[in-house]
């Protein structure tokens, strides 16, 4: 037998296992009844996004799109993928398929444009661009991001024969070209009345913007550039820099620069009708930013995150020290990482016609927000829509005006109306019409529903609680992975449940359902404890048995329970891994009753458990700590989590000299000390993490939720740094 003829008998044996212990499991288990709950969320929206190219079919990696028209005068779009392909199809594709043809692989081309040694694997294409007198001038302006030795950004052109099909000639000639490796921007526009390239360029750094760069105005970072491509360039350069740019002729200014004080802007579009340029910027720590941009202005980064604060010791610097604050500020609380988008001048939604409509990378969600340009105002925005692929980077137009939205996926969608006749179901108003407990007050589980609990629980200011899983048709399987994040992987259909309590009475529920895509709701429990009422999307705020209470909004919930979470942040086998009040092995009674189907040695995974941080009898100093931090902050800081921009990984599994902990600078520090770091072995007084732990407002952690210092687990900290020896 072949090597691949085993992979896949094995495979056959693996799924048909699965599926014996599936039935075997329904045979002696009844699933959860989750009528209630499937097919219900929030209100519809109101559009609905569909293939604009044939139904099913995907481009790698696609990144941006360009309309045109083709030598016989019919419209096209250019589709860009990120690996550095770009295809040609026709803009409405063909009923069930597409015909398209592969234009050009760009890394070949561009291998020995930096490095010339790592080649073409470590290209990135970013965003393009047809000349602005297409078609008499025939060329492409590509945006390239090359990795590996020679970081930096790159803005190409290309000569483009359009003869019998688009196709480029030649050998691509570089114009620009800067120093980055992150945050990169490189979206291109023509400015509508002066005919010239505006590029713009991120911070090219990491979260929290260690250099400082965004203020700095010698290097082209952090900015937005204008070029004159087409008229006479300047000597030894391929461009001109236009006589008008704002920093011209200034000592220590880049004279490409527009303006600058950006993080990373990423999309950007200019007004149909002003003619304004509107630029949208990637926020770091609480804020995503939309800017309508004037010469020589400072958007703020990172002396501000939008109009807050963000490095405490860091002036506007610069030929302009007036913080131009952002038109519109949205927190991470409703989207994630913003894509810019077009104001809306199609003619299939006249209701949207003027709106600026852009979206967010993590939520898949399109959003609009009215725009007044006769009294230059701006409504509140609102979500219209939700892509169906993951990670949306780019939010565009075709040649009639209508939106297109790509996604790195490989969809390219546009949108239509949801008809009036589809039916809606909303989440249900109580914990009682969810059907997950017979008995709310007393919270008696449903047939299907299981309490379970933690080796270490999170701090949910001062509350206790009690844990439910609801199993739908099909039994928890183990998901394998690394022994210390092997999850639990609950089907759609199920659901993880939390009750928290202050002085043994009932105050919140929280819902977290798999309806193929994971979903957080919040209840309010009554007074009498009787009732647990659904609280608004928004979330609500309210002061409870003397302190402040925080009832999450849907896409709170959201932040933490997320894909690198495994969105139960604590249903992993070293959270489950314990011995209840009875003296039974947890994950033993759900492996005996079926529950759980052993599929990747379970068994051997349950080495591995979590200390409790609060009982000294669990483990020792250093593993209740490593326990604390894991289940209060790793979800969050963990390499790109949201949390980055202070660079640390506290999952308990990481060795504490690779945590981004011990003696490491603060990129934003409270303590305003030279000698203050995140943890000073020795000396908890002088450690930022404790300092972030032991206060509740700006700089607090954790960020989201809390109004209580947990005194307890500040006071386990402290004795745990004050251990630390100062060679550590």
């Amino acid at each position: 037998m072949s090597v691949t003829a085993n992979r896949i008998t094995c495979a056959g044996i693996g799924l048909a296992w699965l599926l014996l212990q599936g039935i075997a499991w329904a045979q002696e288990n009844s699933g959860w009844d989750n009528t209630a709950l499937e097919g219900a969320g929030m209100p519809p929206l109101g559009y609905q996004a569909v293939p604009l190219l044939g139904e099913g079919h995907r481009f790698d990696s696609a990144l941006d799109i360009i309309p045109y028209r083709n030598h016989r005068d019919e419209a096209e779009l250019l589709v860009l993928g990120l690996k550095g392909q770009i295809w040609s199809v026709p803009s409405k594709g063909v009923k069930g398929s597409v015909k398209r043809h592969q234009v050009v692989d760009i890394r070949e081309d561009l291998k020995n444009g930096g490095d010339g040694k790592r080649g073409y694997k470590n290209i990135r294409l970013l965003s393009g661009i047809l000349d602005r007198d297409w078609p008499e001038r025939p060329y492409l302006y590509l945006a390239v991001h090359q990795t590996g030795v020679a970081e930096q950004c790159m803005i190409v052109r290309y000569l483009v024969s359009n003869k019998s099909h688009f196709s480029l000639q030649g050998e691509p000639e570089i114009l620009f070209s800067w120093k980055t490796t992150n945050h990169n921007g490189c979206d291109l526009q023509w400015g509508p009345k002066d005919g010239f390239l505006y590029i713009s360029a991120g911070d090219g750094s990491v979260q929290g913007d260690p250099e400082k760069i965004g203020q700095q105005v010698h290097v082209i970072r952090g900015s937005i550039l204008r070029l004159d491509v087409h008229g006479k360039p300047d000597p030894g350069f391929a461009y001109a820099v236009p006589k008008d740019n704002p920093f011209v002729g200034m000592d220590d200014v880049v004279p490409e620069i527009w303006a600058y004080g950006f993080r990373n802007p990423w999309r950007t579009c200019f007004h149909p009708t002003t003619h304004e340029l509107w630029v949208a910027d990637n926020g770091d720590d609480l804020w995503e930013m939309l800017h309508c941009v004037k010469p020589g202005s400072n958007a703020g980064w990172s002396s501000f995150e939008g109009h807050q604060p963000f490095h405490l010791d860091l002036p506007l610097g610069g030929p302009t020290l007036t913080h131009t604050v952002p038109r519109l500020v949205q927190p991470h609380t409703e989207l994630r990482s913003i894509i810019g988008g077009v104001f809306y001048r199609g003619k299939r939604f006249p209701e949207l016609a003027g709106h600026y409509v852009y979206g967010c990378c993590v939520t898949r969600e399109i959003w609009a927000v009215s725009y007044d340009a006769s009294k230059d105002t701006l409504g509140k925005p609102f979500r219209i829509a939700k892509i169906s692929a993951n990670k949306l980077t780019a939010v565009r137009e075709d040649h009639e005006g209508e939106l297109v939205f790509i996604s790195l996926s490989g969809t390219v969608e546009t949108l239509l109306a949801r008809e009036t006749k589809e039916t809606f179901r909303p989440w249900p108003k109580t914990l009682a019409e969810t059907l997950l407990f017979t008995d709310v007050p007393a919270q008696k589980p449903a047939v299907g529903v299981e309490e379970y609990d933690v080796q270490a629980r999170g701090w949910a200011d001062g509350a206790s609680s009690r844990r439910f899983v609801a199993v739908p048709g099909s039994p928890l399987v183990n998901r394998g992975g690394p022994l210390s994040r092997a999850s639990l992987w609950i089907d759609p259909g199920g659901a993880l449940v939390k009750t928290l309590y202050l002085d043994d009475a009932p105050v919140e529920t929280q819902v977290l359902y798999n309806s193929g895509t994971w979903q957080g709701y919040t209840y309010r429990w009554d007074s009498a404890g009787k009732t647990a009422t659904l609280v608004p999307e928004e979330g609500e705020t309210v002061e409870i048995k003397n302190q402040t209470w925080r009832y999450p909004s849907r896409s709170e919930c959201m932040i933490c329970h997320n894909q690198r979470s495994l969105f139960g942040i604590g249903f992993t086998t070293p959270q489950l891994n314990r011995t209840n009040s009875d003296g039974l092995a947890q994950l033993e009674q759900w492996l005996k009753k079926k529950i759980v189907v052993d599929s990747r040695n379970l068994k051997a995974r349950r080495a591995v458990k979590l200390a409790d941080p609060y009982d000294p009898k669990s483990g020792t100093l250093e593993e209740r700590v490593r326990a604390y931090l894991h289940v209060n902050c790793a979800h969050c800081h963990y390499p790109t989590g949201l949390g980055g921009r202070s660079t640390l990984h506290l999952e308990h599994h990481v060795p504490l000299a690779h945590t981004g902990m011990i003696n490491v600078t603060p990129l934003v520090g409270l303590l305003g000390k030279p000698e203050a770091k995140l943890i000073v072995p020795g000396d908890a007084e002088l450690s930022e993490l404790l300092v972030r732990m032991n206060r509740r407002g700006a700089g607090q952690m954790p960020l989201f939720g809390s109004h209580q210092i947990d005194k307890d687990g500040v006071a386990l900290i402290r004795d745990w740094i004050n251990s630390l020896n100062t060679g550590e």
